[in-house]
């Protein structure tokens, strides 16, 4: 278990701050033009897919966990037999759209990207769409998060949280995304589920985000590997938990002046993590199948929500929000200012036999199984919760290592003078009263 170490009371963050806060993270939260937009473009992806090769997109990824930013990408995955190589079923579909827009006299921008997981990204209606194959590893993924949003509640939290914390590693500090060799997005979601599980007091985005920078800004990544209960040293991944010592964050931040208190208990227990596991993750029991999936990526939850699905993360008209054009830069127009519900987004892109398309993911065949059963290390370690072989920082290079800890180093040296500042000012206006 992670060492606990008294620490000093929860820092003062002004009202003024926390409001200022909370109306930047509305700004970031996915508009009803937005979703819109986003749905039709799958809507047109799945009529190709259905026509051509009797199958159908399922989304996964920010875009399916409404909390993608502005300008995110949309991933999609689709069943394939074992039997048919992945390169060629990508190129086939790619052939498909290259023809399409050859007849509608449009530029076709869609490439084949030979990575670790093969993938054909293209451009669709304005948005990038990134089109894997048999990725069962990321609708798992987006079950599993759900479940954590809903277990630490408070209207959202951990969604409103992540939204920030994404927010300033992209605009703010640029280390996010796993193409440029940089922290991927599920690598810092788990960092982020890792400040919640091991410290007490984290109930506002702010907060959240603060208590991210302290913590990862002294983290050992060069001896330590992320995981959602706290840093397990290199040499015992398989074994203890690693909490303390002279090097580790735990022992660093106890002297810190706004530090948080460690938890007695992690918030998500280790049980209800193991319960999870067997109800999503395909191969890990018998309980888990892709149907388990379906009460999760039911189609109007997936391609777009209700408004009962998100009572903070609520769909925002475009009046009330601002066009969604003005934060990406764009000088499209509005789409569809006057929907007042989100039903009325009828877009089918899911059949109703939506638990019968999620049999046609296989299971992980040997290769892919004897390739997480070892744990490979990189300059950045993050463990996946759900694959514990999985290292979700892969992605950062060796030269970006660096570049990452010193915007956190930076960005909790910055965010801890603005804190230092108010409560001085805090104190002076105290004795002025």
């Amino acid at each position: 278990e992670p060492i606990h170490v008294k620490m000093s009371k929860t820092p003062h963050i002004p009202q003024v701050y926390e409001s200022s806060v909370d109306r930047l993270i509305e700004s970031l939260v996915p508009s009803k033009g937005s979703e819109f937009k986003r749905c039709k473009v799958v809507q047109h992806l799945a009529m190709v897919l259905n026509e051509h090769f009797g199958t159908q997109p399922f989304l996964f990824g920010s875009v399916a966990y409404k909390t993608y930013l502005p300008d995110g990408d949309i991933d999609v995955t689709i069943p394939c037999p074992r039997d048919v190589s992945h390169i060629e079923q990508l190129q086939a579909i790619q052939e498909v759209l290259q023809a399409q827009a050859s007849i509608q006299d449009r530029p076709c921008n869609c490439n084949i990207i030979h990575a670790e997981v093969k993938l054909l990204k293209m451009e669709l209606k304005g948005f990038c769409v990134d089109l894997s194959i048999n990725q069962t590893g990321g609708l798992s993924t987006v079950c599993f998060l759900q479940e954590v949003d809903n277990w630490i509640g408070n209207n959202h939290l951990f969604k409103r949280a992540l939204l920030l914390v994404k927010g300033w590693c992209h605009y703010e500090s640029g280390i996010l995304g796993s193409s440029g060799g940089l922290l991927s997005t599920y690598a810092l979601t788990v960092m982020l589920l890792a400040v919640f599980n091991l410290f007490e007091g984290v109930d506002s985005p702010l907060k959240a985000l603060y208590q991210f920078l302290a913590y990862y800004a002294h983290f050992n990544f060069e001896e330590d590997v992320v995981t959602m209960y706290g840093p397990k040293s290199k040499d015992g991944l398989e074994g203890t938990q690693r909490g303390g010592g002279k090097n580790s964050a735990s022992a660093s931040l106890a002297s810190s002046e706004f530090a948080l208190p460690f938890r007695r208990s992690p918030l998500i227990p280790h049980e209800q993590l193991e319960k999870w596991c067997s109800e999503y993750v395909v191969g890990a029991s018998p309980r888990a199948s892709p149907t388990r999936w379906s009460t999760i990526l039911d189609t109007r939850k997936n391609v777009h929500r209700s408004p009962s699905d998100h009572s903070l993360l609520s769909l925002r008209s475009e009046e009330e929000k601002g066009s969604e054009d003005t934060l990406t830069g764009s000088t499209s127009s509005k789409i569809d200012d006057n929907i007042e519900n989100i039903d009325e987004l009828s877009c089918d892109t899911n059949t109703p036999t939506l638990s019968t398309h999620l049999d046609e993911f296989p299971n992980l065949e040997d290769h892919e199984m004897e390739w997480w059963s070892r744990f490979q290390f990189r300059p950045i370690n993050v463990k996946d919760p759900l694959r514990p072989t999985n290292n979700l920082g892969r992605s950062v290079s060796v030269a970006n290592c660096s570049r990452v800890h010193l915007a956190l180093v930076e960005g909790h040296r910055w965010l801890s003078s603005l804190m230092r500042n108010s409560k001085r000012q805090t104190r002076e206006k105290d004795i002025m009263d």
